[in-house]
């Protein structure tokens, strides 16, 4: 799996370059910038091939960035961090174009406007981009955090569900397996307000492995009770933080 991961990265890496090469034969060869003798002619030819490349090197670089671990939760106002560097290099290209073209035919365009004007479009595609990957990590911490809290539900339920099959009494056996359910299904979302009910309802849990070793269903049934109930208040509290 990760051997096939690095060779689709090769691969990418390839197409990218052949495309790379493809533009070089195409600049050199329609706009001639060899035969430029005008010094702002000149200027503004490199300046725009310069950030052109470097829109190249962004697209490639957005893929490395989406292939990472949670990388697909690098987006912007709904756009993936693939389709914004899209978006810039057919943006700069279009400029880059532009510029070229008028070098070519001798037009003199002031090397400032040609320079700021590809500079502050790298530069808005550069601040939306650090957004998209701020809210990558936001997402990606949150995910972290739910798939923390779910392990620590099933934790419990399996705890549960140990005592339910080493209890000898059918009826609170069910009352266990019902318990164990309640559990199961309940909200998985553990914040600092529920925090004390988890607390509370791991150390029943350590209690019934007590209480069923001692074969004590009494008292298994009564901290089943208390744990319903603390697990009620507890869902309540986060249904009413929502």
């Amino acid at each position: 799996m990760l051997g096939s991961k690095k060779s689709n990265k090769f691969l990418i890496l390839f197409i990218y370059l052949i495309l790379l090469v493809v533009f070089n034969v195409i600049v050199f060869v329609v706009f001639k910038p060899q035969k430029f003798e005008d010094p702002i002619c000149i200027k503004d030819f490199w300046c725009s091939y310069i950030f052109l490349t470097l829109a190249f090197i962004t697209q490639y670089s957005s893929i490395l960035i989406m292939d990472k671990k949670g990388g697909i939760n690098a987006v912007f106002m709904g756009l993936p961090l693939f389709s914004i560097s899209l978006i810039y290099l057919v943006c700069e290209g279009f400029l880059a174009l532009i510029f070229m073209s008028l070098a070519a035919f001798k037009a003199k365009t002031p090397f400032a406007l040609t320079f700021l004007l590809q500079f502050l479009l790298l530069c808005a595609f550069l601040v939306v981009a650090v957004l998209a990957l701020l809210n990558r990590n936001v997402v990606n911490s949150i995910n972290e955090k739910q798939k923390q809290n779910v392990k620590s539900i099933r934790g419990m339920v399996d705890d549960v569900n140990l005592v339910a099959q080493m209890c000898e009494d059918s009826e609170t056996k069910v009352v266990l397996e019902k318990l164990a359910e309640d559990i199961r299904f309940s909200d998985p979302m553990s914040t600092e307000i529920t925090a004390e009910y988890d607390a509370k309802l791991k150390y029943i849990i350590d209690g019934l492995k007590v209480s069923v070793q001692e074969n004590d269903f009494a008292d298994i049934k009564k901290q089943v009770k208390i744990a319903s109930f603390t697990l009620m208040e507890r869902n309540n509290k986060i249904a009413n933080n929502k």
